[in-house]
């Protein structure tokens, strides 16, 4: 080994890239304002403090395995707020793992895209913080570690073969429960967007014959996950969700909450006499459509399921998806997962760049196949965008990273790997300026 490969070992080029990671952490805390993305977070933030009583691990929109983690937490140290440090740890945690994924496959090249992803998710996740994307960088980076993650190599009869390692498998399985833990739609959304990864590995498999070891390494450990999450998922309905008892009921009001406001509440002129009928006026109405719902005792779950009934289901928003995709081309994240990927197949001319077409190009697809779904119900939530478009970037980078180590690997030598993270790093702030330099001019939205 020369002295420059021993120079940029994958263990240094991780412990660099992870002290990058935390100064990046430091400066958005410091610099860029963080607050909270949703009115829930606060409220889940404040529950998990007791300010509404005692601790607990009841949370409706969390997993109470989750509620008993953060219980734990503020058992032990009251005066910390332990709800953020948690998120924040996981988020961390989260990057950093699919980092040292990234450079343990690829190192150089892996390390300029570790450190452009970390750059490029600082605002979404550490500034304006918000459990479903938490949950999606979560689920995300579970998937990383199972079907895009390192492999090593033992020679065995002649041949060699490659197995996963132990440490990255668990870590793996565990994410994924704590991304279904934290927001099990998000972990669904991004578990449509990943599938690309195992489709690919099945072919593969299927190509090199090699089925026994794609069960074993590619499909184990997703379903040991699967079960884990639908079991937990299963265990809490029957020990915490009980017919009759409290958490039952505000989780019942919950759902119907969600499936009117979240996806439209009917006009007052149009349903006036379907409204009378309940004994709603036009201000209740009004209410509702800005989720002024404070008083329970008025806006009840029968009252949210009455309106559900009656509210007729619209035809599909092609005014939506025109509106959607001008928001994707505004989107910094969307912007670097698409310019990876024209990096990716630049040149076309180029040898083997036919490989992996599938694999990057299903994100996008799946992406696609998602909003179409929300579009087809009401408008798309801008953080169900964001947290998708975190997978999306995740896995489009995962995909094309296989492409760019073989085509700029042995050229990042030198100062070239400076010049490349450097420009990396460049690129990454000019496409997010408005999110990783504006906000240090401007004054803080919360204050706490």
């Amino acid at each position: 080994m020369s002295l420059q490969e021993k120079r940029w070992s994958v263990r240094r080029l991780r412990c660099l890239f992870m002290a990058v990671h935390i100064i990046l952490v430091a400066y958005a805390a410091l610099f860029l304002h963080p607050f909270y993305g949703s009115n829930d977070e606060f409220t889940l933030a404040a529950i998990a403090s007791g300010a509404y009583g005692d601790y607990t691990q009841y949370f409706i929109y969390l997993h109470s395995g989750f509620g008993w983690l953060l219980k734990l937490f503020y058992s032990l140290v009251p005066g910390v707020n332990w709800y953020t440090a948690v998120m924040y740890g996981l988020i961390f945690l989260s990057l950093t793992a699919v980092g040292c994924t990234w450079i343990g496959r690829w190192k150089k090249t892996g390390t300029i895209l570790s450190v452009m992803l970390v750059l490029a998710c600082a605002q979404p996740l550490y500034v304006e913080m918000q459990y479903t994307k938490t949950a999606a960088a979560v689920t995300a980076a579970g998937y990383v570690l199972l079907l895009g993650g390192v492999y090593e190599e033992e020679e065995r009869s002649g041949e060699r073969r490659r197995f996963a390692r132990p440490a990255g498998t668990v870590l793996g399985i565990l994410l994924l429960l704590l991304g279904g833990w934290i927001r099990f739609h998000a972990f669904g959304m991004v578990s449509l967007v990943a599938f690309g990864l195992w489709l690919a590995r099945a072919g593969r498999a299927w190509k090199d014959r090699s089925r026994k070891m794609f069960l074993l390494r590619d499909c184990l450990p997703c379903a040991l996950a699967f079960v884990l999450i639908f079991g937990s998922l299963l265990l809490e309905n029957m020990l915490v969700y009980t017919p009759g008892s409290a958490e039952a009921h505000y989780r019942d009001y919950d759902r119907a909450r969600q499936k009117l406001l979240d996806y439209g509440v009917p006009e007052w002129d149009e349903n006036q006499a379907e409204y009378e009928a309940l004994g709603l006026t036009r201000t209740d109405c009004i209410n509702l459509q800005n989720w002024l719902i404070a008083d329970y005792d008025r806006y009840t779950a029968d009252t949210f399921r009455s309106i559900i009934a009656f509210r007729k289901d619209r035809p599909f928003q092609w005014e939506y998806l025109a509106a959607y995709l001008l928001l994707l081309a505004k989107r910094p994240l969307f912007v670097l997962g698409f310019l990876i990927t024209l990096l990716r197949f630049w040149p076309l001319s180029m040898a083997g760049n036919r490989k992996n077409r599938f694999l990057i190009g299903y994100p996008y697809a799946a992406l696609l196949g998602i909003y179409l779904y929300f579009i087809k119900i009401y408008r798309v939530l801008p953080i169900v965008v964001t947290a998708v478009l975190i997978s999306f970037v995740i896995f489009v980078w995962t995909a094309a990273g296989e492409d760019l180590f073989v085509r700029w690997e042995e050229r990042l030598c030198g100062r070239r790997f400076l010049a490349g993270a450097l420009a990396g790093v460049f690129l990454t702030t000019a496409v997010g300026v408005r999110m990783l330099v504006a906000p240090v001019f401007e004054t803080p939205l919360q204050q706490s």
